[in-house]
Order: C-alpha cells, then sequence, then structure tokens
C-alpha cells in the first residue's frame, strides 16, 4: 500500500542517514558484460548475515564485501566483528570502511577507526566515507578538507597502505576533487559516473539490491574493469602490501 511504502522509504531513508555510504533510496541497473565484478557493502543495519549464503549463491555471485567498521570518533559498528569473522571463513576479499562525521576532528577519527579495525588484514584497500548526508549543518569547507587530509595522513602512516575515497557526486566536488586528486576513488552515483568525466576504482549504483543471506535491501556495487582486471587489482594491492611488510622488517 502506498501508505507503507511511504513508511518504508521514511524508515529507509533515517537508517540511510545513520549507515552513510550515499543514502538515498533507490538504484540502477547496469551492464554486466560491461562491468562483470559485483560487491555489496554492509554495516549493523544488516542485521544478522549469512556470509556462506552470500558468497556461494551463483544468481548473485558476489566478488567483495565492504564492512562499516567505525563512525565519527568513537563509535565501532556494532556489527563489524562479528561481520569480519564469519566473512573471513569464506573465500571473499573483505575490505573496511570509516564514516567521516563531519563535527569531529580527523586525526581522532583515524585512531577510533584503527582501533576498530586492529592489526586486521584486508584484500582491499581501506575507505573513508565522505558524505554531507549524514552530516547535518554548515560547515566550514576548509575545516572539512583539513580533517579529511589529518584522517589520511595519520590511517596512512599507521597502517602504510592506501586510502579510498567514498563519495557521492555532491561532496565530490566541493570537498574532494581538487583537494584530492590523487585518491582513487569510489563513487556513489545513479547515472553512469564516465558522464562527468570521474575517474573512479568502485561505483555504488544502487541502494535497493536483494542478496540472499541478508534480510535487508543491500548496497551493490561494482569494480572498474572486467575479471581479469580485477584479478589483477588483488594481486596488485597483495604484492604492495607484501612488500612494504618487507621493507619495514629490514
Amino acid at each position: 500500500s502506498m501508505t507503507l511504502r511511504t513508511l518504508a522509504l521514511t524508515v529507509g531513508a533515517a537508517l540511510a542517514l545513520e549507515t552513510g555510504l550515499c543514502a538515498a533510496t533507490r538504484g540502477i541497473d547496469i551492464n554486466k558484460k560491461t562491468y562483470p565484478v559485483t560487491g555489496i557493502d554492509v554495516s549493523q543495519y544488516c542485521g544478522e548475515i549469512d556470509f556462506k549464503k552470500v558468497v556461494n549463491n551463483k544468481k548473485t555471485d558476489i566478488d567483495f564485501i565492504y564492512m562499516r567498521a567505525s563512525l565519527g570518533k568513537g563509535t565501532t559498528d556494532t556489527q563489524f566483528e562479528t561481520y569480519y569473522k564469519d566473512a573471513k571463513k569464506h573465500n571473499v576479499p573483505i575490505g573496511v570502511y570509516h564514516f567521516f562525521k563531519f563535527k569531529d576532528g580527523g586525526t581522532v577519527q583515524a585512531q577510533n577507526f584503527l582501533n576498530a579495525i586492529k592489526n586486521k588484514e584486508f584484500e582491499l584497500p581501506l575507505v573513508i566515507d565522505i558524505e554531507e548526508w549524514g552530516n547535518k549543518g554548515k560547515w566550514n569547507p576548509t575545516t572539512i578538507i583539513t580533517n579529511i587530509r589529518a584522517f589520511i595522513r595519520t590511517v596512512r602512516k599507521h597502517r602504510n597502505e592506501e586510502i579510498i575515497i567514498y563519495s557521492n557526486r555532491n561532496t565530490y566536488n566541493k570537498y574532494i576533487r581538487e583537494y584530492f586528486p590523487k585518491e582513487k576513488l569510489w563513487i556513489c552515483s545513479f547515472k553512469d559516473p564516465d558522464e562527468f568525466s570521474i575517474k573512479w576504482q568502485f561505483w555504488q549504483h544502487s541502494h535497493m539490491g536483494r542478496v540472499s543471506g541478508i534480510n535487508h535491501d543491500i548496497d551493490i556495487n561494482t569494480f572498474n574493469g572486467n575479471k581479469e582486471e580485477w584479478a589483477a587489482f588483488l594481486k596488485e594491492f597483495k604484492d604492495l602490501k607484501e612488500k612494504k611488510r618487507k621493507e619495514r622488517n629490514r
């Protein structure tokens, strides 16, 4: 019914407000011949997840999973440890993200993120999720940019890894495009990002995906490349980490 649908959308929007990752209640289907690699991102709002079903379902064919580890300066995702432990049992590349709160400093947020992930190893680059959605208020762009810089610098120093910036188009244009041109990008968009000349690594194109093993609408993402390029991306990331580890231990 219309009322139930409106209610569902309102609840969806309210949840999305808290989960981050380009919250809106829509999405588009994309051409899987062009973009054959599919991933999901999850946070505590997904509830219980049966990762065996998620990973082994041939119909949805999930190639990677990003999970939220932390948000702001003092909050950890309540499901992160459980999701990580469970997903690790199934041979699927895992990555983590931090939801950036505009009201909190960059360094304290980085410390929160580092505390949440501890010395866990991931098969995908770390991600900072930056979006005005879920950050209500009037913000000074210079302060936000300084805080983003501090976050990236602190995490990089401790983990010695690259960081991907997740953002939607508006936030990207305002806070990222000119100030972080070297960082790789995970873009949330319901239009093809190539249309507005954004060089992207990951593209989140839907919030309304359904995946077996999860009883909620789920964010659906793709990688900018074919299956061979995906395998090369994973290998390059792994080799780079190995090389840095050897350098550290010298």
